[in-house]
């Protein structure tokens, strides 16, 4: 169990003892671990028209490495399915920095959080043996999941 899950299962216990007082305290924990990353992400989402064939911006990504770094990245479409996900535009410059371990993922697609697509999944798991440990943001009140939870068959586990 994560910390955060652990966060969680404590404050449903409490919040009947304490009220929403506690639910509030490790909403709020839980989200500040995010926060940055959040902003990151939704900093760079804005929608952008090229030549009529490509189009950038509808999703955002931003990872945190495990020293700390931060990288970001949006989605590239193209009509010919060259386009890139904003998770391995992500990933593309942070291995240019000689980056890959990998500890906190946030997508955005408007102002709802996405999970990573297969393409993107196995990237991040080929990537680093302890990428498979990140922690995925999947909503606002903090709620995380791992990516190994999000690929349990995984074929390299094999």
């Amino acid at each position: 169990m994560t910390q955060n899950a652990w966060h969680f299962c404590f404050a449903k216990v409490y919040a009947k003892v304490l009220g929403t007082l506690a639910w509030r305290y490790v909403y709020e924990e839980g989200y500040k671990m995010f926060r940055e990353l959040i902003e990151l992400a939704r900093a760079k989402l804005r929608v952008q028209e090229f030549s009529g064939k490509v189009s950038c911006g509808q999703v955002s990504a931003a990872i945190e490495t495990a020293s700390g770094q931060l990288f970001s990245g949006v989605c590239i479409d193209t009509s010919c399915s060259l386009g890139i996900c904003a998770e391995r535009n992500a990933i593309g410059t942070m291995v240019t920095e000689q980056e890959f371990k990998i500890t906190k993922l946030v997508c955005i697609k408007g102002n709802e959080f996405i999970f990573p697509c297969g393409a993107c999944q196995e990237l991040l798991m080929q990537l680093h043996p302890e990428n498979a440990e990140l922690e995925i943001l999947v909503n606002d009140n903090g709620s995380t999941l791992k990516l190994k939870e999000l690929m349990p068959y995984w074929w390299g586990n094999t």
